[in-house]
């Protein structure tokens, strides 16, 4: 797919190269910059060195359209962007007015005195201009060189969200008359990506060529990233319609959604569309299927009860599960899994119930019962279902395949009781 306008992401500071926090910063400025028709073509991550700041950035203006860094814009000796800049583009030191105001209300607030270094994050090159940051001390700045721009932003997160989306994005939209960018994410869970790959067939035999189709496999399943670009939004937004629902069609009952939404939420939609109710029984997974349908803002309207029952007599005492299924099938069982949904969807009565247990491991495993063995099952008043699974992995890897597993059988289990 032809690049058209491009772009570079270049993370400034020693505290990523040496794996003490995660590039969340190159997620949202990808997002961003995508959906404003440029391409980002590469991410590239630099020490506190002035050499390496100095020549990636410009390496990267002669070579990319527009390049956005993050970093090094405290008030800290180990802070050297601004400094590095000056002397890459020359210039005198100019305070921004602007941004010392909102510097001292900043201060003021937190009943703090403006130290001399804070005040001095007020000071931008007069090469550049300064974005003003709402939300923090250091401003952003603005450089231009040969019709390519250089965008500086702090790494503090919530401040280059800011300057990003409220001072950067407006520019940016204003420069591209003429590239567009369209792009849609399936969500698919439950099946492989080879095997989803083989169901979807050879790309070259649907995918034109303004297109590109990405797997992205995780934990919860697998994403298809399907993206479009040319200059004719309305042909664009029909070639990307077509797509999307060529893939939805070959992932068949794997899919689940097109909004990029996790399974949780589409889980939580679909309850919600119906005014039905859920409860959950969690062994294995120790409450990790509450944890995640609860981080869904409005879970609260349909997600009624949890309960961890982790050891016999809890499921028997909290979900009725009968001490001679438990003697004859073992905790890990199927009887046991589908008493203990019955039993949750019985006690808070809900119009489904989900439970799940199995063997983390690393111990406690079988040649009968191994390690990964994961029962999951799904109740309502008219019928229960459990699914038999062999979970590969980690203890940790184990838990979050099981919570997944079961709101997919969830997800498939309440899909046809909810139809109109």
């Amino acid at each position: 797919m032809d690049s058209g306008l491009t772009a570079a992401l270049i993370t400034i500071g020693d505290e990523i190269l040496i794996g003490q926090i995660v590039n969340t910063n190159a997620t949202h400025l990808s997002i961003r910059l995508t959906e404003l028709g440029y391409s980002v073509e590469t991410i590239i991550s630099v020490s506190d060195r002035e050499e390496a700041i100095r020549s990636t950035i410009s390496d990267c203006l002669d070579n990319y359209n527009v390049v956005i860094t993050t970093g090094g814009l405290g008030p800290t000796h180990d802070d050297i962007t601004k400094a590095v800049l000056l002397k890459l583009f020359g210039g005198t030191w100019v305070r921004s007015e602007e941004q010392l105001a909102v510097i001292r209300q900043i201060f003021e607030k937190r009943g703090r005195t403006v130290s001399d270094l804070n005040l001095q994050q007020a000071d931008v090159p007069s090469t550049a201009r300064a974005l003003i940051n709402e939300t923090g001390t250091a401003p952003g700045l603005w450089f231009s060189r040969n019709g390519h721009d250089l965008f500086v932003l702090p790494g503090v997160p919530t401040e280059m969200k800011f300057l990003m989306d409220e001072r950067i994005r407006p520019v940016l939209k204003q420069k591209n008359t003429t590239s567009i960018i369209l792009q849609k994410t399936l969500r698919t869970t439950g099946i492989p990506e080879s095997t989803l790959a083989e169901r979807i067939g050879p790309v070259e035999q649907f995918l034109p060529g303004n297109a590109t189709l990405a797997f992205l496999p995780s934990f919860s399943g697998v994403r298809l990233r399907v993206m479009v670009k040319g200059d004719d939004s309305v042909k664009l937004e029909k070639e990307l319609d077509r797509l999307t629902a060529f893939l939805a069609e070959k992932a068949g009952s794997h899919f689940y959604s097109s909004e990029d939404e996790d399974l949780e939420a589409a889980v939580i939609r679909q309850l919600k569309s119906a005014g039905q109710t859920l409860s959950v029984a969690e062994s294995i997974t120790g409450g990790l299927i509450g944890d995640k349908l609860t981080n869904i803002p409005g879970a609260s309207d349909v997600f009624m009860a949890s309960l961890v029952t982790y050891s016999n007599s809890a499921k028997t005492v909290f979900l009725d599960v009968r001490t001679e299924t438990l003697n004859r099938f073992g905790a890990v069982s199927e009887a046991t899994a589908a008493e203990m949904a019955e039993g949750i969807r019985k006690r808070t009565g809900t119009d489904f119930g989900l439970a799940v247990t199995g063997i983390a491991g690393p111990g406690g495993g079988s040649q009968e019962k191994p390690v990964g063995l994961v029962f999951v099952s799904a109740s309502s008043a008219a019928q229960t279902e459990t699914r038999r699974l062999l979970i590969p992995g980690d203890r940790k890897m184990i838990k979050e395949r099981a919570a997944f597993s079961a709101l997919n059988l969830l997800r498939e289990f309440i899909s046809p009781r909810l139809q109109p």
